[in-house]
């Protein structure tokens, strides 16, 4: 599920994604981070 999904790749900024192998990727959205993909979630 999505939730799952979330605590995959939370805090794990660098380390390579279980499903593609692409690092994750950090940012800071309205002062929260985010943790996500760029390989696997697309942006839109």
């Amino acid at each position: 599920t999505r939730n799952q999904y979330r605590f995959r790749v939370f805090n794990r900024a660098g380390w390579p994604c279980f499903v593609c192998g692409t690092p994750i990727a950090k940012e800071t959205l309205g002062g929260r981070r985010c943790y996500y993909c760029p390989a696997c979630q697309s942006m839109t």
